[in-house]
């Protein structure tokens, strides 16, 4: 089994969380938040060898740095497509490549540990997200290139391109890979991934806004 590099497209704070701007006072705190459990989750993962970051934002730079991240800059490749394809050449070597959003509150170490080893020995795959519309993971074999479609309707994207779609393929998994599938766009989403349970530094951000 190969070891990981995890590569995590960022996008800059004041463009981050638009989508929950309406509900939410400061989105990039919660922004920020939700990148800081996702990170802690990934260095805990014991088959990933290398996380790396990937974004222009001083801010979500520090951060990552501190949480023992690469950084790398993404001016001169912006979009998240771009961005983790700009990620992956500094990848560990021979190791495969995940491509991760930022936004996964709920992420544990063991949903990570799932979604990999069942990526292991595809080409490519991915995970969809819990709407079964978008992906919150995409993953290529240490051979394979590195061509993700993250946007929108990504899950369709991504299995036209030939990907493997990690929840149709092991269903036995669901319960497992739930955490891995709860980005957070809406309030609504937001909502259900309290109800499954979300990281320190989101509760911490959340009780801040919601004494």
């Amino acid at each position: 089994m190969a070891p990981w590099t995890v590569v995590i497209p960022v996008k800059a704070l004041p463009h981050a969380k638009t989508r929950l701007a309406a509900d939410v006072a400061t989105p990039a705190d919660l922004a920020l938040a939700f990148l800081r459990d996702t990170l802690t989750a990934v260095q805990a993962t014991a088959s990933v060898e290398r996380a790396v970051v990937v974004t222009a934002d001083p801010v979500v730079a520090a951060l990552a740095g501190q949480a023992g991240a690469m950084i790398v800059d993404d001016s001169a490749h912006p979009g998240i497509n771009p961005a983790a394809q700009h990620g992956a050449d500094h990848r560990a070597p021979g190791s495969g490549i995940a491509v991760i959003v930022s936004d996964l509150p709920c992420l544990t170490p063991d949903a990570l540990t799932a979604a990999l080893d069942a990526a292991d020995g595809h080409p490519r795959a991915f995970l969809a997200d819990l709407d079964g519309t978008g992906t919150t993971m995409w993953f290529a074999a240490p051979e394979a290139p590195v061509e993700p479609r993250f946007g929108v309707q990504s899950r369709s994207a991504h299995a036209e391109a030939g990907d493997v779609d990690l929840v149709a393929a092991h269903p036995a998994l669901a319960d497992a890979l739930l955490p891995a599938r709860l980005d957070i766009d809406t309030v609504a989403a937001l909502d259900r991934a309290i109800i499954v349970g979300v990281g320190s530094a989101t509760a911490e951000a959340l009780h801040a806004l919601r004494p």
